[in-house]
């Protein structure tokens, strides 16, 4: 825009190319003339400002500059009989102010499309974070279950071959539930190619849950 401005200003946006006299007054034929040049950059630049407000992340830039280009050919039709024209390097300056405008346009929606995806880990980051709090509860709970009921098997005086069985096995259970919560608290999320990879082991089974979050 300041390009335009100062082609504007210095004079060399519009032109014409010969010195007209009105009434032998050649004042009178300059203010004609500047007047004329006025009316032909006010009108281009209000329907070039008029088309590049439209421009949009679903605009076709080709097409903005298209109408843009006609303007500027109507135009300096219109003025051809008064010598006026609106010279081309003007036109190619509001090209570019168009190419800009589409570009911002463009990059404000990837941030915006950025900001979006980085919320959406931090969502899922969050619910994995609850999961395995969840799964932790849950294995503290049975072990509390394990122990109790074990505590219980071995205050028995005297103690049968299923109890003592039963003790064993409770015993493998709580192990088991150790090693698992220790591995709930050592879980790493690290980042790769497609995402967040997470594990989450199931409290007293041979399964593990594993997940990939979106990047």
């Amino acid at each position: 825009i300041a390009d335009q401005e100062m082609m504007v200003s210095n004079g060399t946006a519009c032109v014409c190319e010969v010195k007209w006299r009105i009434g032998n007054s050649e004042r009178e034929g300059e203010r004609m003339t500047k007047n004329n040049i006025k009316l032909a950059l006010r009108c281009f630049n209000v329907e070039c400002d008029n088309w590049i407000s439209k421009i949009s992340t679903r605009s076709k830039l080709d097409t903005i500059i298209k109408h843009i280009e006609n303007s500027y050919n109507a135009m300096n039709r219109m003025m051809k009989q008064n010598k006026v024209e609106i010279k081309e390097a003007y036109l190619e300056l509001k090209r570019q102010q168009a190419k800009i405008v589409f570009e911002q346009m463009l990059a404000r929606k990837a941030k915006r499309e950025e900001e979006a995806r980085q919320r959406e880990i931090l969502r899922e980051q969050e619910k994995i974070e609850k999961e395995i709090q969840q799964q932790k509860e849950k294995a503290l709970k049975e072990q509390q279950q394990y122990l109790k009921e074990q505590q219980r098997l071995m205050k028995q005086a005297q103690q049968t071959q299923a109890m003592k069985d039963r003790i064993a096995e409770l015993e493998a259970y709580i192990k088991q539930l150790n090693n698992d919560m220790e591995e709930l608290d050592q879980y790493t999320t690290f980042r790769c190619r497609s995402g967040y990879v997470y594990v989450i082991s199931q409290p007293n089974s041979n399964q593990v849950k594993i997940g990939v979050t979106r990047r």
